[in-house]
């Protein structure tokens, strides 16, 4: 039997074959657990023994949107199913934070580097192609000449294969500001959409409230 992880429902299975049994149609990046048990016949079994799992990522869909308000805040927290670089410290950046975000409550991706180092955070794999999609956030800064690079990977695990999309900043400071990005320039075959902070002033980056979806056919004013 099966459940996702705190369900109290168990989905009954067939008996396994050679000692083996495989589960399908599994959600990605979910908790499950299974419990077994031998039947010995006339109604006789013994106790039940539990195991806990979780599935892979697999491909994200659009609409993708993502506050940062489900993984607490703080040095270790960060977006399942997302990657990160950061040369400028020991310290993990990008990482969510509850210092600044757009709406009254919740965290924001939090960036912080200076002017040689960089960080970076990448999204699951999409199951589109990104040249399809628009990118809009929230965006806030503590420097005019501080922004945010909006970027493609082929391979989330190799940041020398980022390609620069586009390099969004903010009109004020200290602020979130609405920013849109779409990504039909790209000509590449990456699906990883990925953002890099700019500093040529040491100092801190917030990011918000992640919308990825189609490029609409009739676009809002600028």
């Amino acid at each position: 039997e099966y459940v996702v992880y705190g369900d109290t429902n168990w989905i009954p299975l067939a008996n396994p074959t050679n000692g083996t049994y495989t589960l399908d149609q599994l959600a990605p990046n979910t908790h499950y657990s299974v419990r077994m048990r031998s039947n010995c016949g006339g109604g006789d079994y013994s106790t039940w023994i539990t195991a806990d799992f979780t599935t892979e990522c697999g491909l994200a869909s659009i609409p993708f949107t993502e506050n940062f308000n489900s993984y607490g805040t703080g040095n270790n927290a960060f977006p399942d199913c997302w990657t990160k670089f950061n040369n400028y410290s020991t310290t993990p950046y990008p990482y969510i934070t509850a210092t600044n975000n757009s709406g009254s409550t919740g965290g924001s991706l939090y960036f912080y580097s200076g002017t040689a180092s960089y960080n970076i955070a990448v999204m699951p794999e999409l199951n589109v192609d990104v040249n399809t999609l628009e990118v809009t956030f929230y965006l806030r800064v503590g420097s005019a000449s501080n922004g945010l690079i909006v970027g493609v990977m082929t391979d989330a695990n190799d940041f020398n294969g980022f390609v620069p999309v586009d390099t969004v900043f903010c009109t004020s400071l200290s602020v979130f500001e609405y920013k849109e990005v779409d990504l039909n320039t790209y000509t590449g075959t990456g699906r990883f959409i990925a953002f890099k902070s700019l500093t040529t002033s040491t100092g801190a980056i917030y990011f918000d409230d992640l919308n990825v979806d189609l490029i609409p056919s009739c676009k809002r004013p600028g």
